[in-house]
């Protein structure tokens, strides 16, 4: 079910990892979190892409709403996609969940239809990708007319214009090193 385009780490809080393992889809590589403490002090180093938040019980479900308040006013991280993942024995709806917390999603885990709830969150961790990968594109769109509008206001030599611009070249074709070459002297582009 996992596509090797699709990103294979994610953070996840619960308190009961392998009851939440189960709906996992296959491939993806997790780092399971059960003390608010710990996870906040992970966060600080790196906020990731995604987290998800296992709820099967009231306290799990008000340390989760904690730790996305965290992350959303403290480390105020609107880009990370923070997941609900309610299990049976949570009584709160998606729609209650969503008003007391700035979540992204909101999934039902259903021990009945597991295929089903893999192939929603393998879907959710599939949109995270795209919309990733579209933001870095903008990036080396940005990159690229930056190093154009240098070469038409002329504020470089010709050497380093056409070094940021292959830079930037680079960067928008998903290239990872070049070489850029003039009458003078042959450079490469990290």
């Amino acid at each position: 079910m996992m596509n090797s385009t699709l990103p294979q780490t994610a953070m996840i809080y619960t308190n009961a990892p392998s009851e939440f393992a189960e709906f996992l889809p296959e491939g993806l590589d997790t780092h399971y979190y059960s003390s608010v403490k710990k996870l906040k002090k992970a966060l600080r180093s790196s906020t990731p892409e995604k987290i998800f938040f296992h709820i099967n019980d009231a306290q799990s479900e008000s340390d989760s709403i904690e730790i996305v308040d965290y992350v959303r006013t403290a480390l105020a991280s609107q880009s990370s996609h923070l997941v609900f993942c309610l299990s049976d024995a949570v009584s709160a709806t998606p729609s209650q969940i969503i008003n007391r917390a700035d979540v992204d999603d909101v999934i039902r885990l259903n021990k009945e239809d597991t295929a089903f709830v893999q192939g929603k969150i393998a879907r959710i961790i599939r949109r995270i990708s795209i919309s990733k990968k579209h933001l870095m594109e903008k990036d080396a769109q940005v990159n690229m007319l930056t190093s154009v509008n240098r070469f038409s206001h002329q504020r470089q030599n010709i050497q380093a214009l056409i070094s940021s611009y292959a830079e930037a070249l680079l960067q928008f074709c998903g290239g990872h090193s070049g070489l850029v070459v003039t009458p003078a002297k042959v450079t490469s582009v990290p």
